[in-house]
């Protein structure tokens, strides 16, 4: 008899009948047999699992696999950034096809201890496109004045010319790009673009794409963002330290902290728009940068900046938005958009506009936009800018304007000069504008008194993303990924607006921005969205705490209750057995599945899946719901461990309560009723890196082998025992590379196999 043995993945499933708004990626769900080599079915469009032990060089990914991925020989994949944090390695590729880069279509491939572990992005497949504009790059440029009109243009943000628009001829980029960006990555929906950045004086600018074919507007989108927010005076922080720069020059102090490679600098922008418009802050005491309200306000500003920069360095090891140590300039008193009552940052660089009701009257010393949780909001633009870059519209530009909220109000935290709460907004005192205090709440995101918040996934207060009011709902439906991040955090209970009741257990805001950070940093791509930031989360947890965790448990308990609910698009069922109790016999020699079959088993009962001719089956009894995923194999006279997981990261709420976990450990049909196994004994478990295993060897061994499983059931390490000799054996195996989680630690000898489950704490 022919022996093989295999690992049969045993997922307990359910989507919940509450779950009324189905989660849709924008990416388009794709899969081949082929694909099955070297990964396992994605559990959603776009986000691959690899199989262990398989992929080393993960920056020639697409050199090697590039048509496994559905990619022809006129699509490119180039590697664009690198990024590491000692755990993870995360390369990003851009898509060009026939040399024009896709707007979006990004992949990210992660990388532990040298192998390529998941990848996610939006590729697009089967594109057939001419690459030939019909009209001039000097006829797309006249259509792109028109749309962002103005009598004076710059070459670039922080340029300091004026030029006409005869004299302004800014560099374009040729490339593809969506009309709508949350519609699929199908290739129907990409028009051949010329792309410009277009900036003016009073304006950071526009990125206009226009249509290389009719010279039409494909897609217009700012440059920086204009978001509102906390302001409070120095009076408010009480006495703190700031670093100015003493000039030999003129022998006096410059409004400039020179102090760290980030160097910021204020300059008072006098209620313009432009940049141009501005004067340095010098003073000639040290010590008098509070003698007047502007000066305080000022020098807040300063202060407040340095703590986010500060913030993302200590916490993160970031040095400065782009990592780099990049500058940041202040523009204090300015006008945003034709209003005081703002602040923004610009995305293409280190530009940071403060606006105030009022700099001269005393009653207004609490108004200007520079409290810290505010500056932490826009700073954290530029640095989503350069990490992301998610795309400022729709869903994307949601989770950017979120991102800004949860690490403004995690620098708030951090710093610890105010009582900290979950508003935004809540300090300054507005005698213009009450309303607008708080801005924002990310406990209760629909109690905001100007602009209320959704709290779940298309629920109320949803905007449409298609439509133009805010750039499809930016800085409203960012209310979602807000009260994630705040139930991640501190936890709550309740029903949301789907009727689905919830329960989470907050991990702290530490271990809740960890997730965020390594979300907007490494594995968000340019056009993703809600269901790409719940995949993201689901995988950074499974890869630093482990899959059984508390801390992956409850991410996707705070998705769950946002609304945001794994919609299984791609599992590809199919009815090849019917459901409940009973022997199901494949009609053949050997049972193989190239696509996922789901098994609904009563608790009360076990099914058996018989080949006709083998004389041995396989009982699974989950008592649910359970999938066999493609490639599943049983040849004849094989030998298959049946594995039942212990949690289910990809379950709804109901799911989790109605079913009964089946961690009943292995089933090994055949080996358990021919042959005495002996005990294996495994210490310390708990471990936090070492354990000892104690078990007895039958007959002398020559190729005994130690398999090490993470609850994915993806082999995650191996040892090689050598020659064994009969008797009993204690053999060490260190654990001290894998995340914190649950493990089964499989040893496997001539006759028999040993099995045992391990808790890994770090």
């Amino acid at each position: 008899m022919y022996k093989q043995c295999l690992l049969v993945i045993i997922s307990l499933v359910f989507i919940s009948a509450t779950f009324s708004q189905k989660l849709r990626s924008n990416a388009v769900a794709y899969w081949n047999n082929e694909l099955s080599k070297i990964a396992f079915i994605p559990k959603a469009a776009g986000w691959y699992n690899f199989r262990p032990g398989i992929i080393k060089n993960s920056k020639e990914f697409f050199s090697q696999y590039k048509s496994l991925m559905g990619l022809k020989d006129d699509d490119d994949m180039k590697l664009v950034r690198t990024d590491g944090d000692g755990v993870m390695q995360h390369h990003r590729f851009q898509q060009y096809y026939k040399g024009i880069k896709i707007e979006g279509a990004e992949f990210i491939i992660h990388e532990k201890d040298e192998y390529a572990n998941s990848g996610n992005g939006k590729l697009v497949h089967d594109m057939n496109k001419s690459i030939q504009p019909l009209i001039s790059e000097a006829a797309a440029l006249n259509k792109a004045l028109d749309i962002v009109p103005s009598s004076k243009y710059k070459l670039k943000s922080n340029d300091v010319n004026n030029l006409t628009s005869t004299q302004y001829h800014p560099k374009s980029e040729l490339v593809f790009q969506k009309s709508n960006p949350d519609i699929l990555f199908t290739p129907e929906n990409f028009k051949l673009c010329f792309h410009f950045d277009i900036y003016i004086p009073n304006r950071d600018g526009f990125s206009v794409y226009i249509n290389a074919n009719d010279g039409t507007l494909v897609s217009k989108s700012p440059l920086q963002s204009d978001c509102s927010g906390t302001t409070i005076n120095t009076n408010f922080y009480g006495n703190r330290t700031i670093y100015t720069t003493y000039n030999s020059s003129d022998n006096k102090y410059h409004l400039q902290d020179n102090c760290i490679s980030t160097v910021i600098t204020v300059y008072n922008n006098q209620d313009s728009e432009s940049y141009l418009t501005n004067e340095p802050y010098i003073n000639a005491s040290n010590t008098a940068w509070s003698s007047t309200i502007d000066l305080q306000s000022a020098s807040t500003s300063l202060w407040a900046c340095r703590r986010a920069v500060d913030f993302y360095q200590a916490v993160f090891n970031r040095n400065g938005f782009d990592d780099n140590g990049a500058d940041v300039n202040i523009y204090q008193n300015a006008t945003v958009n034709g209003s005081p009552v703002n602040a923004s940052m610009s995305f293409g660089g280190g530009n940071l506009k403060i606006g105030n009701n009022s700099n001269i009257a005393a009653a207004y010393n609490k108004d200007d936009w520079n409290a810290i949780d505010i500056i932490g909001h826009e700073f954290t633009h530029a640095v989503t800018a350069a990490t992301s870059a998610l795309t400022y519209h729709g869903e994307s530009g949601a989770l950017n304007e979120s991102f800004s909220d949860i690490f403004g109000t995690y620098v708030e935290w951090w710093d610890g000069s105010t009582p900290f709460d979950w508003t935004i907004g809540e300090d300054r005192i507005d005698n213009l504008n009450p309303n607008l205090v708080p801005l924002r709440d990310m406990s209760n995101p629909k109690s905001a008194k100007s602009s209320p918040q959704p709290d779940t996934y298309k629920g109320a207060y949803w905007i449409d993303t298609s439509g133009n009011y805010d750039y499809g709902g930016v800085h409203i439906n960012s209310g979602v990924q807000n009260h994630w991040f705040y139930l991640l955090s501190a936890g709550g209970s309740g029903v949301n607006d789907n009727g689905t009741s919830f329960n989470v257990t907050g991990v702290g805001i530490q271990v809740a921005g960890f997730v965020a950070y390594q979300m907007d940093a490494h594995y968000l791509t340019s056009a993703a969205d809600y269901a790409d930031a719940r995949y993201a989360s689901v995988e950074i947890a499974v890869a630093y705490y482990g899959y059984c965790s508390n801390v992956s448990q409850q991410v996707v308990n705070a998705w769950n209750a946002v609304g945001v609910s794994n919609s299984t698009a791609i599992d590809n069922t199919s009815g090849n057995f019917g459901a409940g109790c009973g022997t199901y016999n494949s009609g053949s020699s050997f049972i193989s599945f190239s696509s996922a079959t789901t098994l609904n088993v009563a608790q009360s009962c076990t099914v058996t899946l018989n080949p006709s001719t083998l004389p041995y089956g396989y009982s699974l009894s989950a008592g649910n719901t359970v999938i066999l995923y493609p490639g599943f194999s049983s040849l004849e006279g094989s030998n298959t461990d049946i594995f039942i997981q212990s949690c289910d990261l990809e379950s709804s709420p109901a799911s989790q309560s109605n079913r009964q976990i089946a961690e009943s450990a292995i089933q090994n049909n055949k080996l358990q009723s021919t042959d005495k196994i002996s005990g294996l004994n495994v210490y310390p478990n708990p471990t936090t890196s070492i354990i000892h295993l104690d078990f007895t060897a039958d007959v002398n061994e020559n190729n005994a082998v130690i398999q090490v499983f993470n609850m994915e059931m993806q082999k995650v390490q191996e040892l090689r025992l050598g020659d064994l000799i009969k008797g009993r054996q204690n053999k060490t195996v260190d654990l001290g590379k894998q995340a914190s989680g649950v493990y089964y630690v499989i040893i496997q000898l001539s006759n028999k196999k040993l099995t045992a489950k391990v808790s890994l704490l770090k």
